[in-house]
């Protein structure tokens, strides 16, 4: 037999070879061929399913009096009800009541990559979780604190507590009816967060790249930062209520009738006003309106 002859069987056995053991491997993940080229020809997903094993989750537990909740790809609606009743579309990662707090955790992310050293060939994508919890009309929380990634959280019910963080990544939080006695903080980075409620004591307002509004009694000491972002709020009083400080970048400042822009400073004081804003603006907007009852507004 030929050298060359040889050398052409050699890298041919060698490729029959190699097909096989990549066919072995695709089998033994459950993948056939056929769908291995369907999954790259389809941008490389593969759909999972959706509306199986649902999830159920329920408690008697009456002293319930601080909430947490972690959210990766979740759509989250907080609804009344009798007592906290947690449901979804499918097993989340935990939730679990440890002494007086609710812990619901779910960061699951919107696709998954899987493969021969987790090779970026194949993905899976990920639909997002559908889930609801119930929340009695008379709970009075001592802390709420809500940390949003890429998940959509809504509530459209009194929520009442005397402490609360939000964080909101990529994701949207809405909240109606939101109440906070003394301390409030939160940070939104790219996503979108809406608040309407009554916001008293200390309040920490950071806005990333995203969007902020807050529509409602704001009152206190608030200290409130905008980087590339939007930030709106309407309060209802008048300008006398409230003493404040900006400082602006490339942005600009709009409070009632005054707006402050192109890297000014700006302090104003009254003697007769408990409020204060501390305002610092990057190249982002913040708006402060002043009103005497609210309208409906839709972020």
């Amino acid at each position: 037999m030929k050298k060359s002859t040889k050398i052409i069987l050699t890298v041919g056995i060698s490729l029959l070879i190699i097909g096989f053991l990549m066919s072995l491997v695709a089998f033994l993940m459950g993948i056939t061929p056929f769908y291995i080229w369907k999954s790259v020809r389809d941008r490389n997903t593969v759909v999972y399913p959706s509306g199986e094993n649902n999830f159920i989750w329920s408690s008697t537990e009456q002293n319930i009096r601080n909430l947490h909740i972690e959210l990766g790809q979740t759509e989250l609606h907080i609804i009344p009800g009798d007592s906290f009743v947690f449901t979804a579309d499918r097993k989340i990662d935990s939730i679990a009541v440890t002494g007086d707090t609710l812990h619901i955790k779910h960061t699951e992310k919107d696709s998954e990559t899987f493969g021969l050293f987790k090779s970026y060939l194949f993905e899976k994508e990920i639909p997002p979780l559908k889930a609801t919890l119930t929340v009695p009309y008379n709970v009075f929380f001592e802390n709420i604190t809500l940390e949003i990634g890429m998940g959509e959280f809504e509530s459209k019910m009194p929520l009442k507590c005397k402490r609360s963080t939000i964080n909101v990544g990529l994701g949207s939080c809405s909240l109606e009816d939101f109440s906070v006695t003394d301390y409030f903080e939160t940070e939104c980075d790219m996503g979108s967060l809406t608040i309407q409620g009554t916001i008293d004591g200390t309040s920490k307002i950071q806005c990333g790249m995203g969007s902020l509004f807050i529509q409602g009694n704001l009152k206190g000491n608030s200290k409130i930062q905008c980087g590339m972002g939007t930030v709106e709020l309407i309060t209802q009083g008048n300008p006398d209520d409230y003493n404040y400080k900006t400082k602006v970048g490339m942005g600009s400042v709009q409070i009632g009738d005054k707006t402050f822009e192109g890297l000014s400073n700006k302090e104003r004081f009254s003697s007769a006003a408990k409020n204060y804003f501390d305002i610092d603006c990057g190249m982002g907007a913040i708006t402060i309106s002043f009103v005497d009852t609210f309208q409906e507004h839709t972020l």
